[in-house]
């Protein structure tokens, strides 16, 4: 039996930096491209520092969310990607507040040099509850 993909498109998130989508949605599950901390036209960087950052990162990955009606809450596995693993203290407490109802499993990793010179970049597994389904706008 094929898998069916579909791609998600979010027009307020920023595009991707390359030649693949924002996110899958297979089934019950998305999976998100990398999602860089770009205003929505990817034209800039949101912030400075990495706190800034990586709260530009989830306000991205909320939106990338929305067309298929999921939430944060609903994030099952996050990556998290830095150039500088001495920044975590700043994220784990950003990642903290956003995500304080209900924390996903996470990977960390350091020491990356990501696309535009960032300083986070993350991509993230989740899974739509029936609920939140009811509804959905264009996928």
């Amino acid at each position: 039996m094929a898998i069916r993909k579909v791609e998600v498109i979010a027009d307020k998130a920023p595009k991707t930096v390359g030649p693949y989508p924002q996110g899958i949605k297979v089934d019950d599950f998305v999976f998100t491209s990398l999602i860089l901390p770009l205003n929505a036209e990817g034209t800039a960087i949101i912030g400075k520092d990495v706190g800034n950052q990586t709260k530009q990162c989830i306000k991205n990955l909320s939106l990338i969310l929305d067309p298929v009606c999921a939430v944060l809450t609903q994030v099952c596995k996050l990556n998290v990607y830095l150039a500088n693993i001495s920044d975590i203290p700043v994220v784990d407490a950003i990642l903290k507040d956003e995500l304080i109802a209900s924390p996903p499993a996470r990977t960390v990793i350091g020491g990356v040099q990501l696309p535009y010179k960032v300083l986070i970049a993350i991509d993230a597994v989740v899974r739509i509850t029936q609920a939140t389904t009811q509804g959905a706008g264009v996928i």
